[in-house]
This record gives C-alpha cells, sequence and structure tokens, in this order.
C-alpha cells in the first residue's frame, strides 16, 4: 500500500512481469524479476497445510477415547506428510458419527 504521493520503488512479479512496461507512472524504478515463473511457488510455500482423513473404525478393539486419539494422530501425520511442522498443528475440525447396523 502507498501511503504518500512520492514516487516509490515497484518490483513486478509473476506474468504480469512481461506485459508491463519498463516505467510506470509514480514509481521511481521499476525491478523486473527474471524469475517471476516461481512467483506463485514462493505463495504456495508458506502457505498453510491440512490433513484430513475419513474412515470407519470398529471400536470394539480399542475402545471410542483411544480409537478418537488414534484417528487424531492419523490426521496429524497425514499433515506432517504434507509438509506441516509438528510444533505447530491445531485440530480446527472434528467430527464423530456414530453408524447404527
Amino acid at each position: 500500500m502507498k501511503t504518500s504521493t512520492e514516487p516509490i520503488p515497484v518490483m513486478l512479479v509473476d506474468r504480469e512481469n512481461i506485459v508491463l512496461p519498463n516505467q510506470l507512472a509514480n514509481a521511481s524504478v521499476v525491478h523486473q524479476s527474471n524469475n517471476y515463473c516461481i512467483a506463485n511457488a514462493i505463495d504456495s510455500a508458506i502457505a498453510q497445510v491440512s490433513g484430513q482423513i475419513e474412515r470407519v473404525f470398529a471400536l470394539d478393539k480399542l475402545g471410542q477415547e483411544a480409537t478418537i486419539e488414534h484417528a487424531i494422530q492419523l490426521a496429524k501425520n497425514e499433515a506432517i506428510n504434507t509438509g506441516a511442522s509438528e510444533d505447530n498443528l491445531e485440530i480446527v475440525d472434528f467430527e464423530d458419527i456414530p453408524l447404527a447396523y
């Protein structure tokens, strides 16, 4: 966000780099990255990741509490395998649906 009327430096990234001119109004200098094609990769690298499981468990061996803990650990492992930091894991949604049959 520009906070003054003074010209400021501008860094062009992503595909706009190849279609915008070398000079822009109110820009003191325009820097165009030679590596514009990786700009989206940088955004992806800092994005949050998640892990999710949807499974039917038999409760006769472990019981409900232990089975829920096991399911939570499976979801955490899924998130870690996707790239999540083990130190920052957080359960944001949990649903236990009993099946009648």
